[in-house]
């Protein structure tokens, strides 16, 4: 918080030396106008405007069929065991190789699915023209980009998700019965669910 509190003063005191110097003895007003007119802003943003916008973001991205590829990864990711190598018999061995393969999977499909989604939505948005019937009404900009990144996290969120029960499922298929018992030993959770 500190060096966040420096960093917005050195800022704010480089505005305002700038201003003096750009604008004269009006500058520096003129910059604490802006900061004021600002802080009124942030203040009245809406978080009932920030939902609307991040479920209308959700909801276009299912709309789009966009997860589709996510459901085509999570299919061929069941057939990810023909390639690797088969672990030594040692359960832990085993566990250890089949999480960390989950984990990688998850992490190479999850993050370039949501970051492409992200990059390619707005474009397309401005294509349809249905950005358009989002600023036109009394929504302020930085609630239209909050609610996206909001609605590209949910989104982000059930991928997740998917891809975390499917890579459950997958590890307890490919464990040997031995493995499966040491997962659940090792860790009581995995016995719950499982």
């Amino acid at each position: 918080v500190s060096v966040l509190a420096s960093f917005a003063f050195g800022i704010l005191t480089a505005a305002v030396a700038g201003s003096f110097v750009v604008g004269g003895k009006t500058g520096p007003l003129a910059v604490l106008h802006v900061l004021q007119l600002t802080l009124s802003d942030w203040l009245a943003t809406s978080p009932r405007r920030i939902g609307a916008v991040a479920k209308l973001t959700f909801l276009e991205a299912i709309r789009r069929k966009a997860l589709l590829v996510g459901v085509i990864f999570a299919i061929l990711f069941l057939f990810g065991g023909w390639f690797l190598a088969q672990p030594a018999s040692d359960p832990e061995q085993q566990v250890k190789v089949y999480v960390a393969f989950v984990m990688r999977v998850i992490m190479y499909l999850t993050l370039p699915m949501v970051l492409l989604l992200s990059c390619w939505s707005i474009p397309e948005d401005i294509r349809v023209r249905s950005i358009h019937t989002v600023v036109t009404k009394p929504v302020r900009r930085q609630e239209i980009v909050i609610g996206r990144v909001l609605g590209f996290s949910l989104i982000g969120g059930l991928l997740l998700v998917v891809m975390g029960v499917v890579g459950y499922v997958w590890i307890l298929r490919q464990l040997t019965p031995q493995g499966r018992t040491h997962l659940v030993s090792r860790n009581p959770v995995y016995g719950k669910i499982a």
